[in-house]
């Protein structure tokens, strides 16, 4: 808790770093994709570690499941992690895994996609497509709103996506999305 307060102890971050090394053969998907959020939440962003942890998930990422692939992607984003072939590999494999994902997953993963600009074509249009029609009634207001955003920041625009902005508006009236390119009687909807 201290990290969110600006604190920050290189003895810490060093002891975490020398801990992740000797666990690193012994870790799995789950655990290290705890690890990853855990650190995200507390603030602290260790290069050292972050690149550890994209080395094992690049060589092991058919071994997450749907909720350590979303701390994974939450987690590196939140810290500034940034590595193009990493997300490539993380939505491929939640697209593969898209009808085991929560909305809460599947929210998770759009928004490391937004923040970090990777727009993942496949995932988005499976999430889009697929998934958000099926599920649309199960997402909570947040998570809709952060599945919205998402797609803004990246430009991502589809029939279903300004559904999922126009069930946000009826959700939240007050807190109508940005959307760009409003062509569709459903996207003027929601300008503001």
């Amino acid at each position: 808790a201290f990290a969110r307060f600006g604190y920050q102890d290189e003895a810490l971050l060093e002891l975490m770093h020398d801990i992740a090394l000797k666990l690193q053969a012994h870790c799995n998907s789950k655990s290290l994709a705890d690890v990853v959020y855990a650190v995200a939440q507390l603030g602290w962003a260790d290069s050292r570690l972050h690149s550890l942890v994209a080395e094992y998930a690049m060589d092991n990422i058919q071994d997450f499941g749907a909720q350590s692939l979303a701390k994974l992607a939450y987690g590196l984003a939140a810290v500034g992690y940034d590595d193009d072939a990493l997300y490539t590999a993380i939505t491929q494999a939640a697209t593969q895994q898209l009808d085991s994902m929560s909305p809460a997953d599947v929210a998770m993963i759009l928004w490391a996609c937004g923040e970090q600009g990777h727009l993942c074509d496949r995932f988005m249009s499976a999430v889009a497509d697929q998934y958000m029609p099926a599920n649309l009634e199960a997402f909570t207001p947040q998570q809709l709103q952060t599945a919205v955003k998402a797609w803004n920041k990246l430009g991502f625009t589809c029939p279903n996506v300004a559904a999922a902005a126009v069930r946000l508006s009826e959700l939240l009236p007050h807190m109508a999305p940005d959307f760009p390119g409003s062509t569709g009687a459903a996207a003027a909807a929601v300008q503001p």
